[in-house]
């Protein structure tokens, strides 16, 4: 884990912690019910991938809560700007900044764009409640580099709401064959072992929900099969698939980067 005297990943080293006093001291609670569930999974496990440390503030900010695209928002309205976005996202905060698109619709509400999580709260809680499991029925010590493992590739991305996180949220969307051969094709390409990401979105033979199962690299190979590509806001390069051994190396750095540390 990271130097305790860093801000950038101290808070997600403390949901680590934290989960894993509670996972060790368990004491025949069910976490599945509704008060457990609605605290650790909506929670910790959530604000995980949605806390930043500002360095120059010197506060944390959730991203996930706080509106920064508002022109009222100046003191973090770049702040996105360290996330990996969609190509469209980019071009729909470009939009606003230059006047072209409001930064609201007639509810006061965020009008185009999306956060998501891209590894599912609930595919990471499943993950936790198994260590439980094990731990019950093997008798088993939970570590915090279990937990941390439970945490792999937790990060938001920015989307276009409706026009692309359909493809993930949508009734009835699923993983099918062209996610599952996308998936074998990078495991190949890149120097990494993505069997994990590859088993979690089939269960018994068939093929899972994309909204709440998945890891983030699944899904993210079910956006590409859906033309959805990402980018960094910084970048002057349109991630396309054009050469797709970079685009996935590109992907697995993002998830893999654990500096949740930002200065504006």
């Amino acid at each position: 884990m990271e130097n305790k005297t860093s801000k950038k990943y101290q808070f997600q080293e403390w949901v680590i912690n934290t989960l894993t006093n509670i996972l060790k001291n368990y004491n025949g609670e069910d976490f599945n019910e509704h008060g457990y569930k609605y605290s650790l999974k909506n929670g910790i496990v959530c604000h995980y991938a949605s806390m930043y440390y500002n360095v120059k503030q010197k506060e944390y900010v959730n991203f996930w809560q706080t509106n920064f695209f508002s022109k009222r928002s100046k003191k973090y309205k770049n702040a996105h700007m360290v996330l990996l976005l969609s190509n469209c996202a980019k071009e729909e905060i470009q939009k606003m900044q230059n006047g072209d698109r409001s930064f609201k619709d007639e509810k006061n509400s965020q009008k185009n764009l999306h956060w998501e999580h891209i590894a599912p709260n609930g595919y990471v809680y499943e993950k936790l409640l198994k260590l439980l499991e094990n731990k019950t029925r093997e008798n088993k010590v939970i570590r915090e580099k279990d937990v941390e493992s439970c945490f792999r590739h937790h990060r938001l991305v920015l989307l276009l709401k409706d026009e692309e996180n359909k493809y993930l949220d949508g009734s009835g969307c699923k993983f099918d064959e062209r996610d599952e051969d996308t998936l074998n094709r990078w495991n190949k390409l890149v120097n990494d072992d993505l069997t994990e990401d590859i088993e979690s979105i089939k269960e018994n033979g068939k093929y899972l929900r994309c909204k709440d199962c998945g890891s983030a690299l699944a899904r993210m190979a079910h956006l590409y099969n859906s033309e959805v590509f990402f980018t960094k806001y910084d970048s002057n390069e349109e991630h396309e698939p054009n050469n797709e051994e970079k685009y996935v190396t590109f992907l697995i750095e993002y998830l893999e980067n654990k500096d949740f540390e930002f200065n504006k």
